[in-house]
């Protein structure tokens, strides 16, 4: 629902980089299920592995995404690949995948397995970089505060505590080559994560026009005095990804914010508005007023309503897309009385 802009530093790119590779080309230790006998994961080949992705998106395409001559430096692409670029991979995977152009057995190849065990087994997300974990450092560095897919519950960190779950926009088991891949991970709400699990999303996050493009608009419907129901409209592709995490479910309780905010627009009249601006006139200049009268009307409905349904960067507000659309179709209304 709400884009999340790349503001990776280079310098945390290349420290994650840097553990991935570590992580990868080492010998991994699993323990088995009665936790006594140890399974051993050898270290990955970077040559071969390579060469396994290259299978999977095929020579005749490989050159758009990789160098194609330096093994460490396409492998470094592959774990740091730019949003676009890794967006439009994982649908050229997808369509040899539906296509049947690509032998699925590829997947299972032991170096492919290798780099999704580096998540699955070396737990790469929970190891430091200095002194904080890399989960942490990822949150923190895209100053996320609430989870981008419902814009409902917080996400932030408490010391070393993760207040995010880290899902895989693209399922690490249908796509395990972006299975430690940094604009892979999306930093979620528990609810969003465990409800999403396995299911495919159309619109990515980390890409603001396509994101523009899929914009979602929330409005409400009365049905009778005391019953007021939450819709929202947007494209098919995001609404099927809201519709797949519940989200119509999760606002159903918000109508009584929506009855809030129409109580505070039925207390606060039009003679009760005009008694206001006579007020707040007299703190701008009267040249100034006659030409920006709707600043004056902006004061009084941040009295009213609060600063939110003026913010522009709603990312880490609770809420924010919902009550600022709620806010101008109320203000649509009242506007058209008006006319």
């Amino acid at each position: 629902m709400i884009n999340i802009k790349d503001v990776y530093s280079n310098d945390l790119k290349n420290a994650y980089y840097d553990e991935i590779k570590k992580e990868f080309t080492r010998v991994i230790n699993k323990r088995t299920g009665s936790g006594r006998k140890k399974q051993k994961f050898k270290g990955g080949n970077i040559f071969k592995l390579i060469n396994q992705c290259k299978k999977i998106i095929g020579k005749e395409n490989f050159l758009e995404y990789f160098t194609g001559g330096n093994y460490e430096e396409d492998f470094k692409q592959l774990i740091i690949m730019p949003p676009e670029k890794l967006d439009n991979l994982a649908r050229l995977i997808k369509y040899r995948m539906d296509q049947n152009i690509i032998n699925k057995k590829v997947f299972q190849e032991e170096n492919i397995q290798r780099l999704k065990a580096v998540y699955t087994e070396g737990k790469i997300l929970g190891k430091k970089i200095e002194t904080k974990k890399i989960n942490i450092l990822l949150v923190k560095e895209l100053d996320i505060a609430v989870c981008p897919y419902c814009n409902r519950n917080y996400v932030n960190s408490r010391d070393d505590k993760l207040g995010a779950q880290m899902d895989h926009f693209y399922n690490k088991d249908k796509y395990p080559i972006f299975a430690v891949s940094i604009y892979n991970f999306i930093p979620v709400c528990g609810v969003c994560n465990n409800i999403k699990r396995t299911i495919d999303f159309y619109v990515y996050p980390f890409l603001e026009d396509r994101e523009k493009e899929h914009e979602v608009k929330f409005s409400y419907l009365m049905k009778g005095i005391d019953d007021i129901e939450i819709e929202y409209s947007t494209s098919i592709e995001k609404k099927s990804d809201m519709d797949a995490i519940n989200l119509k479910e999760a606002y159903s309780i918000h109508d009584t914010d929506v009855r809030k905010m129409l109580d505070r627009e039925e207390r606060y009249s039009e003679l009760y508005r005009q008694e206001l601006r006579v007020l707040l006139k007299s703190n701008y200049d009267t040249d100034f007023i006659e030409f920006n009268n709707s600043f004056i009307d902006d004061d009084i409905d941040r009295l009213i309503y609060g600063d939110i349904i003026f913010e522009n960067d709603i990312r880490n507000i609770s809420l924010g897309k919902f009550r600022k659309d709620i806010y101008q179709e109320i203000k649509s209304m009242r506007d058209g009385d008006w006319n």
